[in-house]
């Protein structure tokens, strides 16, 4: 199941689109403002795609896009569909420029949101490569690769208290020789999201500044959860 982050200051307008997007399976998040957005995707919360409003105080959604497009952590990439008046294209020009994935006009038609979402969600990369795939590529069972799998995910709780070890320790080598460790193991298992996430972790342990290493690592255990769940 999808998760998806819809950010608008409009109360009623996140009712309809969290009412469209449940009844078609889709599990929904909602934030009233940008504040609100960056504070879920800071605290791990693994987020598959979004839908944001163009016209929001303070920071408006295209703000929000920017900052979401700059951003060091695995959501820099993340899918968003923009919220704009109809007649828009200002906008619907400069969210282009930013890599936003669609556009739903208001007034919201449920048709309309379902067909950009699914049409957004079917290009979502998945987090594990084909199992069979893998186990090919390694010569061994999709039994063995299974298992073998199964041994990494258990291995990663103790390499994450390692990490934490070491982000308490301000050790920037630690970290950085710890999540290249990860790293290595995960893009051979084919495990894609822990390896983006190890690879963020490791490039703070080199640049040496560990103000963002524990939201780094946040994101790390919840593709590790992700993928149990898988």
């Amino acid at each position: 199941m999808l998760k998806i982050l819809v950010v608008d200051d409009d109360m009623v307008s996140r009712m309809v689109l969290r009412t469209i997007l449940e009844k078609n399976q889709f599990e929904v998040v909602e934030a009233a403002n940008a504040k609100e957005a960056i504070q879920i995707l800071n605290d791990g919360n693994l987020i598959d795609l979004a839908i944001i409003d163009v016209m929001m105080p303070e920071v408006s959604g295209l703000q929000l896009l920017q900052y979401i497009r700059k951003s060091k952590f695995g959501y820099r990439d993340m899918p968003v569909i923009m919220c704009t008046a109809q007649k828009d294209r200002d906008s619907v020009e400069k969210a282009g420029q930013l890599k936003a994935s669609g556009y739903i006009a208001k007034p919201i038609i449920a048709e309309k949101v379902i067909e950009h979402v699914n049409r957004v969600a079917s290009r979502i990369e998945q987090s594990l490569d084909k199992s069979d795939e893998v186990a090919q590529r390694l010569g061994i069972t999709p039994q063995a690769y299974t298992e073998m799998l199964s041994g990494f995910l258990d291995d990663m709780q103790q390499r994450i208290l390692q990490l934490q070890e070491a982000i308490n320790e301000n050790s920037a080598l630690k970290i950085q020789i710890l999540a290249n460790a990860i790293k290595g193991a995960a893009e051979t298992l084919g495990t894609r999201g822990i390896r983006d996430a190890a690879r963020e972790l490791e490039e703070i342990g080199q640049s040496g500044g560990l103000q963002e290493a524990e939201s780094a690592l946040t994101l790390l255990s919840a593709e590790v959860t992700r993928l149990r769940k898988q």
